[in-house]
């Protein structure tokens, strides 16, 4: 090809004629729809993670050995604001992985009837989320390039927080359990399967209220059924890693508290008002979570555990999750405004016009 092109120039080019024009640069453009790839992953990526740090610190209390807590918090360096903490997250001590291990080996028992799934979710979750609408890859580029950066900026914050805490694999703890896969080398908690699920299932109920308007009929009833088999699908893709061996229901149970915050979060910076627009003056709701695995003990993770995580509703009795609420300035970003308005315009595509 470089051989071609210039030999092509040396037979068109003529005698050198200095044009007698001028190109504007375009500055900080909302549209990445003409760049390649990597370009457009590492301006959406930037976007995503600039404002969001994690913290740590050491704890160690008076009745038992030293614990990790995680704080995942928003501020915008470039603009005046508040540092706001999203969540706070503890992780538990060697006792309640102890009391976790029962849950290994009865679990083991499912392996044959989940080999297919486990196999396929070590690399593919998002395709199991997309069967519960119609969401291809000719269809859907769009909005599967807002799920695929969501995915990425939620691996870049789970992976430091596994790394921060560094909690131990079951197989660490009985050479009984001989997990069907290769155990991962980070650390357990929180749990990367668990965290994507919970993530991919509230983003794509965010997505569904779009979808939902190219329908007639039910459209609540239809959000209701969608949302259901979201949460359920989460859960059992988390169970799964427990089954094969690699990870405990507390790791899954932390995964949840992380990821649905993360994906409010990416909901909340892609929707966030542009400066002129009313609501720009008003700083979005926020739901802070605060957990403490050492209270969640003994709990296996279900539909049920979920619930009570987000919610922060009691698990066996004991307090897990602590939900506060404050508010959260939001900086607007142009470039991720554009990949949502993308994302929405697939979706609601065929929707009345007086809904788009």
């Amino acid at each position: 090809m470089m051989t071609a092109l210039m030999l092509a120039r040396e037979g068109i080019t003529g005698s050198w004629q200095p044009p007698e024009v001028t190109a504007r640069s375009v500055i900080d453009s909302p549209d990445l729809g003409h760049l390649s790839g990597p370009p457009q992953t590492a301006v959406i990526d930037y976007e995503l993670m600039a404002p969001l740090f994690i913290d740590f610190e050491q704890v160690v209390p008076e009745d038992g050995p030293l614990r990790g807590v995680a704080y995942l918090c928003h501020s915008d360096a470039l603009h005046p604001g508040p540092l706001v903490e999203l969540m706070r997250l503890a992780a538990p001590g060697p006792d309640v992985f102890a009391q976790q291990l029962d849950y290994l080996h009865h679990y083991a028992d499912l392996r044959a009837d989940r080999m297919e799934e486990i196999d396929v979710q070590l690399t593919d979750l998002t395709s199991f989320f997309a069967a519960l609408a119609h969401i291809h890859p000719a269809r859907n580029k769009a909005t599967l390039a807002f799920i695929q950066a969501a995915l990425r900026f939620c691996a870049m914050v789970q992976f430091r927080i596994k790394h921060g805490f560094g909690c131990p694999r079951p197989s660490c703890l009985s050479p009984q359990i001989q997990p069907m896969i290769q155990t991962p080398a980070h650390g357990s908690l929180p749990s990367g399967h668990a965290t994507e699920a919970i993530f991919l299932a509230t983003l794509f109920k965010a997505l569904a209220e779009e979808l939902s308007q190219g329908l007639e009929g039910e459209r609540a009833a239809w959000l209701q059924q969608f949302n259901t088999q979201c949460d359920r699908l989460a859960v059992r893709i988390a169970a799964s890693r427990t089954v094969a061996g690699v990870h405990f229901p507390v790791d899954s149970a932390a995964g949840a508290v992380l990821g649905d915050t993360l994906a409010r979060y990416v909901l909340a910076r892609v929707k966030a008002p542009a400066p002129g627009d009313p609501a720009a003056e008003t700083p979005v709701p926020w739901r802070k979570l605060d957990a403490d695995m050492s209270a969640f003990g003994a709990a296996d993770y279900t539909v049920d555990t979920m619930a009570s995580l987000r919610d922060g509703g009691a698990i066996n009795g004991q307090t897990v999750t602590t939900v506060t609420t404050g508010e959260l300035p939001l900086r607007y970003s142009p470039q991720l405004n554009w990949l949502w308005s993308a994302c929405r315009a697939e979706l609601r595509r065929g929707a009345p016009e007086q809904e788009s």
